[in-house]
């Protein structure tokens, strides 16, 4: 099988990627909390960018006081956000509905994963079983390493 210039660049960024979150997993979860972080700042200043310019607007439209003018925006912003709002409701029940019928099929497909296991395991000689114990136990141990 030959690879691509493309191909050999992917896979080898995904192994890089993944050696470094199974390296410094902290470092990495730590990152991503940043990136959330900076961008819920960034909604936040967004917001209060649109308020302000909206408060100003107003009173310099329509010449009210202070407490009229946080009314009338409030609805204005309200009704900016409630379009979006129902369009992802809506959106958000048709992927309910849609969960909602493959659910049957993951739980077809999950009793035939225990079946096979079950049977996998039961064909096992001891020796064997004994390997996959002390593998997973192995594993586990060198995970708690990293999460602990």
């Amino acid at each position: 099988m030959s690879l691509s210039t493309t191909q050999k660049i992917t896979y080898s960024l995904v192994l890089i990627g993944l050696t470094i979150i199974v390296t410094v997993p902290d470092v990495v979860f730590g990152f991503i909390m940043e990136i959330f972080h900076l961008l819920f700042e960034l909604v936040f200043i967004l917001f209060e960018w649109l308020e302000s310019t909206l408060d100003h607007l107003v009173e310099h439209l329509f010449h009210t006081d202070l407490h009229t003018t946080q009314i009338i925006v409030f609805y204005l912003i309200l009704t900016l956000f409630a379009y979006p709002a129902f369009y992802l409701w809506q959106k958000l029940n048709k992927l309910c509905a849609y969960l909602k019928d493959s659910a049957g099929y993951c739980q077809d497909q999950l009793s035939y994963l225990k079946a096979d296991t079950g049977f996998y395991w039961q064909g096992l000689p001891w020796l064997d079983r004994a390997k996959v114990f002390a593998i997973v136990l192995g594993s586990l141990y060198l995970a708690s390493f990293f999460f602990m």
